[in-house]
């Protein structure tokens, strides 16, 4: 078949082709309105150790351990019922994805909802209540360390 073959044989099925494109845009078209949006929020965390942390602390994780710490906890119900709370709706654990970004110490946070202003929120919310759990998981190490080591001391006097 020569090219002039392939053009007659498209002009007597024109009728065909034109039909085809017209039924596609408008099943195209009718699906894109009758489906709902999706937004996406994304936020990134830089993990690190305070300066207190750094030489003096005797429980000193590696960095990548407080990388898979954080990246567990992100995600952990504790942590998604507080968020729920302050945002006083249930979040669900499906529309969120926790990554660490290669060769970093970020964690990636992206979160799917149909409305954009929550999933900004919940984002927000994650990142704020992490920090918070952080601190509180802090706290404890320290006061359970202090707490050995007065009992040490106890043991010795």
């Amino acid at each position: 078949m020569q090219i002039k073959d392939l053009i007659a044989l498209m002009w007597r099925n024109i009728v065909y082709i034109l039909l085809a494109l017209i039924l596609g845009v408008l099943i195209g078209s009718v699906l894109a309105k009758i489906q709902t949006p999706v937004y996406e929020s994304s936020t990134k965390i830089f993990v690190s150790r305070t300066r207190q942390q750094s030489n003096s602390d005797m429980l000193s994780l590696s960095d990548e351990q407080l990388l898979a710490i954080n990246l567990q906890m992100a995600k952990s119900q504790a942590v998604l019922n507080d968020v729920s709370a302050q945002l006083g709706s249930k979040v669900d654990p499906d529309n969120i994805l926790v990554e660490a970004i290669p060769n970093t110490l970020m964690i990636q946070i992206k979160v799917q909802d149909n409305d954009s202003q929550r999933a900004a929120a919940i984002a927000n919310l994650l990142v704020q209540t992490l920090i918070h759990q952080n601190e509180i998981l802090l706290a404890e190490r320290y006061t359970s360390f202090e707490t050995a080591i007065n009992d040490q001391l106890g043991q010795t006097q």
